[in-house]
């Protein structure tokens, strides 16, 4: 088989669609095609022709896993038109669910990263406190060095779970938006994978957000910050700001993706692409309402009931 300098398989010359499939750009329905393109709006169908996934992703055995991972969030950001013409192919599940799970991944270690370091090398003002209450409840005959070492830290570890529970299903959420039932069995399955491919852009936002957290003076690391021993209100403001760009523009790239990708994948069902449009931003919002706020306010309520009780 012939390869191209990226190390993937080329593509045929010629091409082949099912049903269901759309032109990347016009949304056309090219079944039954059998030009090299579109004969809507003349984009080039050669590359689309070919069985073999171009998602670097799948190929990450012979590309390497690192490689593969930031060529993939390269080919979502940078090359979406290209990453479009996968709903021509059948695209993996399984291989999708796992690059959704490298990704918050990569979003979530920063913030673990931060947290063990300003615990274990930041001043005493910043490392977790005794959660009031639930002492008796987890030692009620008096508590060792290690139990008061437990007691600082379980809040704090509550807390990332839920914040680790909140990044999967925030970016897990939009596929349902991805398997109208007037698609193709092939084409609703399609549409999920390639919606877990999407949230590649938040995999960049967790190092700056970090980045300005600690510049903020929560941490006064040597090795992450700068030392300060005050923040302006100027400052305070620039950097929350800085933070929450960096946030805003990784999700408003990962929103526009998801769009484009249900125009290709699903351009007649309107009512689905306008509820993804706007129910998806609201159901993140949600979901960090319960996973970040009611369920550690719950679990820490329950604690303070039982330590009572005891």
């Amino acid at each position: 088989m012939i390869t191209t300098t990226n190390g993937l398989p080329s593509p045929p010359s010629a091409t082949s669609f099912d049903a269901d499939v759309n032109c990347p750009v016009c949304g056309y329905n090219l079944s039954g095609s059998v030009s090299d393109r579109c004969s809507e709006c003349g984009y080039s169908l050669v590359d689309m022709g070919s069985p073999v996934s171009r998602i670097p992703w799948v190929h990450r055995k012979e590309l390497g896993r690192f490689r593969a991972y930031w060529r993939t969030m390269w080919m979502v950001i940078k090359q979406p038109r290209r990453f479009r013409e996968e709903s021509a192919r059948r695209v993996a599940y399984r291989d999708a669910r796992l690059f959704q799970l490298v990704t918050v991944l990569h979003l979530y270690l920063p913030f673990l990263v931060y947290t063990l370091a300003i615990y274990l090398w930041g001043p005493p003002q910043f490392a977790p406190k005794p959660m009031p209450g639930t002492m008796q409840f987890f030692m009620p005959t008096g508590p060792t060095q290690m139990e008061l070492a437990f007691e600082e830290v379980w809040p704090v570890a509550l807390l990332h779970v839920c914040f680790l529970l909140y990044l999967i299903a925030a970016t897990g959420v939009p596929s349902y938006w991805f398997h109208p039932k007037g698609l193709s069995t092939r084409m609703q399955n399609t549409g999920i994978a390639m919606s877990y491919y999407l949230c590649a852009p938040m995999a960049i936002a967790g190092v700056p957000i970090v980045a300005a957290l600690d510049t903020l003076g929560f941490g006064h690391l040597h090795f992450l910050g700068t030392g300060r021993q005050s923040v302006t209100s100027e400052q305070w403001t620039i950097l929350l700001i800085a933070m929450g760009g960096a946030a805003l523009l990784a999700v408003v790239v990962w929103w526009v993706n998801l769009l484009r990708v249900a125009g290709c994948v699903m351009p007649r069902a309107r009512g689905r692409r306008i509820g993804l449009a706007v129910l998806a931003p609201g159901a993140w919002v949600v979901l960090a309402g319960l996973i970040l706020v009611v369920l550690p306010s719950a679990v820490y309520y329950v604690l303070i009931v039982m330590a009572s009780l005891g």
